[in-house]
């Protein structure tokens, strides 16, 4: 199985096309799923993918509008329908919670509710090996974009364990905590370390204008998300729209440094959509728009590894 598995529930914008459906994003890292805002039908990509009911579940969404929430009610009403008994954990802008969640409505499962403001933060999800970095970037008041970050593996040069006699069990604790006592000796990690490989990181912009705040956020990201409602020509008509064009979505890619571009949140009146990768194109190569079903799995090696895949698990 690959190290992160991002999948694409909806990849429309306000009013969407049929084949789009509208935002939702799904990432499967360290046998949990972390899901990018929640449109509408959000809950049928869920159980079409085939990502069962009772995993360790993150919800992040990234501003208040309905088109990135109102599928959130549905959504744990399915799980809860479905036999769910985990926990979820669900982070989203300050002041968004009553319109969300309101607390007058329960599950058969506990459900987290966290509100977060400031500039930035970061979100450690220990149990699923990873740390959600947050930024606030310009479209609503509180509206954030969104980097997961996996911890990286290290490999160990074995040559050097067996000539010390390091056990087994002893590699595994000198690799989390940095030393291990063998015999009368401390045992350093650091001498033992063959390569380390970075771990995957996957950025998604939700809904902004162009913005240095999010090419810090994305900066060497392996998979860039980025809103593309309208082609430039579009929103320089609609320079009031607060939203961004493929050839921003490039230049953020190009100038964080990213490995591959995804372009997201395409506008309804786009049918064809190949005339927004085109213009992304002239300036990021790398880049794919996103189409509902399609998944990208990327291996934690060096160099990276991606694959994709698409359609759903399940039959529509």
């Amino acid at each position: 199985m690959p190290d992160v598995e991002v999948m694409f529930g909806g990849v429309g914008a306000t009013q969407p096309r049929y084949e789009r459906g509208l935002p939702c994003i799904l990432v499967r890292v360290g046998g949990c799923i972390v899901v990018f805002d929640m449109g509408e039908g959000c809950q049928e990509s869920f159980m079409k993918f085939g990502l069962g009911f009772n995993r360790p579940l993150y919800v992040f969404l990234t501003h208040g509008h309905g088109d990135h929430v109102l599928g959130v009610q549905p959504f744990l009403q399915s799980l809860e329908l479905n036999g769910r008994e985990r926990s979820v954990h669900i982070f989203a802008p300050l002041g968004t919670r009553d319109y969300v969640l309101p607390p007058r409505v329960g599950y058969g499962y506990p459900v987290y509710y966290t509100e977060i403001a400031g500039e930035r933060g970061v979100v450690p999800l220990s149990e699923c090996g990873v740390h959600v970095f947050y930024r606030r970037v310009p479209h609503t008041l509180f509206s954030y974009a969104y980097s997961l970050v996996t911890r990286g593996k290290v490999k160990l040069d074995s040559e050097k364990l067996e000539r010390d006699g390091i056990p087994g069990f002893a590699r595994k604790r000198m690799l989390d905590e940095g030393v291990v006592v063998v015999g009368d000796r401390e045992r350093l990690l650091d001498v033992y370390v063959k390569a380390r490989i970075p771990g995957v990181k996957v950025t998604y912009s939700g809904d902004t204008l162009p913005s240095p705040s999010l090419a810090s956020l994305a900066r060497e990201s392996d998979v860039l998300i980025h809103e593309a409602t309208l082609l430039e020509k579009d929103w320089e008509r609609h320079a009031e729209t607060p939203h961004s064009s493929p050839l921003a979505a490039a230049k953020t890619a190009l100038l964080s440094r990213s490995k591959l571009l995804v372009l997201f949140h395409i506008g309804s009146r786009y049918a064809d959509s190949s005339p927004l990768r085109d213009e992304a194109a002239r300036v990021f190569p790398r880049v794919v728009v996103a189409e509902k079903g399609m998944s990208i799995f990327v291996r934690e090696s060096c160099p990276r590894v991606f694959m994709f895949g698409y359609g759903f698990k399940r039959p529509f």
